[in-house]
Protein backbone atom coordinates (compact mmCIF):
# COMPACT_ATOMS: atom_id res chain seq x y z
CA UNK A 1 0.00 0.00 0.00
CA UNK A 2 1.83 3.44 -1.11
CA UNK A 3 1.66 6.01 1.45
CA UNK A 4 -0.66 8.55 2.47
CA UNK A 5 -1.08 11.95 -0.03
CA UNK A 6 0.32 14.82 1.26
CA UNK A 7 -2.96 17.36 2.01
CA UNK A 8 -2.91 20.72 -0.64
CA UNK A 9 -0.30 23.56 0.22
CA UNK A 10 1.65 21.31 2.43
CA UNK A 11 5.18 21.75 2.68
CA UNK A 12 7.64 18.98 4.22
CA UNK A 13 11.14 18.19 4.14
CA UNK A 14 12.69 14.96 2.66
CA UNK A 15 12.40 12.34 5.11
CA UNK A 16 15.34 10.20 6.56
CA UNK A 17 14.41 7.42 4.30
CA UNK A 18 13.82 9.56 1.49
CA UNK A 19 17.44 11.01 1.83
CA UNK A 20 19.19 7.48 2.00
CA UNK A 21 17.26 6.64 -1.48
CA UNK A 22 19.10 10.27 -2.94
CA UNK A 23 22.22 9.40 -1.28
CA UNK A 24 22.29 5.94 -3.01
CA UNK A 25 21.31 7.56 -6.37
CA UNK A 26 24.06 10.43 -5.79
CA UNK A 27 26.32 10.15 -3.12
CA UNK A 28 27.78 13.02 -1.22
CA UNK A 29 26.95 14.86 -4.37
CA UNK A 30 23.56 16.09 -3.09
CA UNK A 31 22.22 18.15 -0.05
CA UNK A 32 18.73 16.14 0.59
CA UNK A 33 18.38 17.96 3.80
CA UNK A 34 17.52 21.34 1.94
CA UNK A 35 15.02 19.96 0.23
CA UNK A 36 11.70 20.36 0.90
CA UNK A 37 7.82 19.00 -1.28
CA UNK A 38 5.13 21.45 -1.82
CA UNK A 39 1.66 19.92 -2.70
CA UNK A 40 0.45 21.95 -4.91
CA UNK A 41 -3.40 22.00 -6.69
CA UNK A 42 -2.71 23.61 -9.90
CA UNK A 43 -0.45 21.95 -11.79
CA UNK A 44 -1.20 18.83 -13.09
CA UNK A 45 2.92 17.52 -13.27
CA UNK A 46 5.90 17.58 -10.91
CA UNK A 47 8.55 20.08 -11.41
CA UNK A 48 12.17 22.02 -9.66
CA UNK A 49 12.42 25.53 -9.41
CA UNK A 50 15.81 25.32 -7.76
CA UNK A 51 17.71 23.87 -5.41
CA UNK A 52 15.48 23.63 -2.50
CA UNK A 53 12.49 22.24 -3.76
CA UNK A 54 10.11 20.43 -5.86
CA UNK A 55 6.37 20.94 -6.36
CA UNK A 56 4.09 18.15 -6.83
CA UNK A 57 0.67 17.78 -7.68
CA UNK A 58 -1.53 16.85 -4.74
CA UNK A 59 -2.78 13.42 -6.35
CA UNK A 60 1.17 13.06 -6.90
CA UNK A 61 2.28 14.12 -3.44
CA UNK A 62 3.06 11.04 -1.16
CA UNK A 63 3.89 11.65 2.25
CA UNK A 64 7.22 9.48 1.65
CA UNK A 65 8.67 8.48 -1.63
CA UNK A 66 10.51 5.73 -0.73
CA UNK A 67 8.04 4.09 0.55
CA UNK A 68 5.74 4.29 -2.95
CA UNK A 69 5.83 2.50 -6.34
CA UNK A 70 9.14 1.99 -8.23
CA UNK A 71 6.81 4.60 -11.10
CA UNK A 72 6.66 7.08 -8.03
CA UNK A 73 10.23 6.98 -7.09
CA UNK A 74 11.47 7.00 -10.18
CA UNK A 75 9.75 10.69 -10.59
CA UNK A 76 11.31 11.66 -7.55
CA UNK A 77 14.79 10.85 -8.34
CA UNK A 78 14.32 12.77 -12.17
CA UNK A 79 12.98 15.65 -9.48
CA UNK A 80 15.63 14.91 -7.45
CA UNK A 81 18.46 15.12 -10.76
CA UNK A 82 17.22 18.48 -11.23
CA UNK A 83 17.75 19.96 -7.70
CA UNK A 84 21.57 17.98 -7.83
CA UNK A 85 21.35 20.09 -11.22
CA UNK A 86 20.42 23.43 -9.24
CA UNK A 87 22.98 22.74 -6.57
CA UNK A 88 25.73 22.48 -8.81
CA UNK A 89 24.48 26.02 -10.66
CA UNK A 90 22.16 25.49 -13.12
CA UNK A 91 19.54 27.75 -13.40
CA UNK A 92 16.58 25.54 -13.57
CA UNK A 93 14.07 28.00 -15.17
CA UNK A 94 17.04 29.23 -18.07
CA UNK A 95 18.06 25.52 -18.47
CA UNK A 96 14.17 24.15 -19.10
CA UNK A 97 13.69 26.84 -21.30
CA UNK A 98 16.64 25.90 -23.34
CA UNK A 99 15.43 22.00 -23.28
CA UNK A 100 11.68 22.44 -24.03
CA UNK A 101 9.19 20.14 -22.86
CA UNK A 102 8.61 18.10 -26.24
CA UNK A 103 8.84 14.08 -25.63
CA UNK A 104 12.22 15.01 -27.37
CA UNK A 105 13.59 16.83 -24.61
CA UNK A 106 13.65 13.78 -22.91
CA UNK A 107 15.48 11.53 -25.48
CA UNK A 108 18.85 11.18 -25.18
CA UNK A 109 21.62 9.12 -27.17
CA UNK A 110 24.70 7.79 -25.77
CA UNK A 111 25.96 6.90 -29.10
CA UNK A 112 26.03 10.22 -30.03
CA UNK A 113 26.03 12.41 -26.79
CA UNK A 114 28.58 12.52 -23.36
CA UNK A 115 26.60 13.49 -20.33
CA UNK A 116 27.29 16.45 -19.90
CA UNK A 117 26.20 17.48 -23.12
CA UNK A 118 23.01 16.30 -22.54
CA UNK A 119 20.02 18.83 -21.63
CA UNK A 120 18.67 18.46 -18.01
CA UNK A 121 15.51 16.75 -19.03
CA UNK A 122 18.02 14.38 -20.77
CA UNK A 123 20.37 13.88 -17.77
CA UNK A 124 17.20 13.38 -15.68
CA UNK A 125 15.92 10.99 -18.16
CA UNK A 126 19.50 8.92 -17.84
CA UNK A 127 19.48 9.24 -14.09
CA UNK A 128 16.21 7.84 -13.78
CA UNK A 129 16.36 4.94 -16.28
CA UNK A 130 19.30 4.02 -14.41
CA UNK A 131 17.29 3.90 -11.04
CA UNK A 132 14.75 1.62 -12.93
CA UNK A 133 17.30 -0.50 -14.15
CA UNK A 134 18.83 -1.33 -11.27
CA UNK A 135 15.78 -2.67 -9.73
CA UNK A 136 14.64 -3.88 -12.81
CA UNK A 137 15.46 -5.28 -16.57
CA UNK A 138 12.53 -2.93 -18.11
CA UNK A 139 12.00 0.95 -17.98
CA UNK A 140 8.53 1.39 -16.63
CA UNK A 141 6.86 1.56 -20.05
CA UNK A 142 7.54 -2.09 -20.01
CA UNK A 143 10.25 -1.44 -23.13
CA UNK A 144 13.68 -2.67 -22.89
CA UNK A 145 16.31 0.04 -22.29
CA UNK A 146 17.51 2.05 -25.36
CA UNK A 147 21.26 1.08 -24.12
CA UNK A 148 22.66 -1.74 -22.23
CA UNK A 149 22.61 -1.64 -18.30
CA UNK A 150 26.55 -1.43 -18.48
CA UNK A 151 26.59 1.77 -20.28
CA UNK A 152 23.96 3.50 -17.92
CA UNK A 153 26.44 2.36 -14.88
CA UNK A 154 29.63 3.59 -16.69
CA UNK A 155 28.33 6.85 -16.71
CA UNK A 156 26.93 6.91 -13.04
CA UNK A 157 30.35 8.82 -12.07
CA UNK A 158 29.27 11.77 -13.16
CA UNK A 159 26.38 12.49 -10.91
CA UNK A 160 27.49 9.70 -8.13
CA UNK A 161 30.52 11.27 -5.73
CA UNK A 162 31.01 8.92 -3.20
Amino acid sequence: MPPARMNPLALRWLTAAEQALVRQVFGAGIRPERVRILAQPVFPRPFTPGSAGIVYPVAQSLTDFSQGRLSDQATFIHEMTHVWQAQRGVILPLAKLRAGDSEAAYRYDLDRQAFPEMNIEQQASLVEHHFVLQRQDELLTGRKPPFASQRYEALRSWWFTP
